[in-house]
């Protein structure tokens, strides 16, 4: 799929220029027009879910953050089923606030710092097998020789 390639090659250029910049991705949202789904099903041939396939694996090969406006059901007011109208900015607009919101939770508890009891108890458990360790080599020197 050319929109893969084209995506990814985005991507990479953007680490490439800006490595310590966190970059979002979002996938693509349902355009509505008149209170119906208007988004094709297809577009260049291809299936409008590959795209946000294709956007959900370039944003992990890459590590980028996700917002996936498509499996949250973000869905937003058109002028011609994609493009949005000033009502969709304002739905695209809080949906990628919502899914900001979500990404750095799930940062945010991965890069939860320990408390220095968290960091001690494992320090002196491996002090403890240290000394015993030392204690059994004594034990078979003293019995060896």
């Amino acid at each position: 799929m050319d929109f893969q390639i084209a995506y990814e090659r985005m991507l990479w250029t953007m680490k490439g220029r800006y490595p310590k910049a966190q970059l979002y991705c979002a996938t693509i949202g349902c355009g509505v027009l008149n209170g119906q789904n208007m988004f094709p099903e297809y577009l260049n041939g291809n299936a409008f879910e590959d795209y946000n396939q294709a956007i959900r694996t370039a944003a992990q090969k890459y590590r980028c953050h996700l917002v996936d406006l498509a499996a949250m059901g973000v869905a937003y007011d058109s002028v011609d089923g994609i493009h949005p109208n000033a009502m969709g900015m304002q739905q695209l607009a809080e949906g990628w606030i919502r899914g900001i919101e979500e990404e750095k939770k799930k940062t945010t508890h991965r890069k939860k710092k320990r408390s220095w009891t968290q960091w001690l108890i494992p320090v002196l458990l491996g002090i403890e097998e240290v000394i015993v360790m030392v204690l059994i080599v004594l034990i078979l020197k003293v019995f060896i020789l």
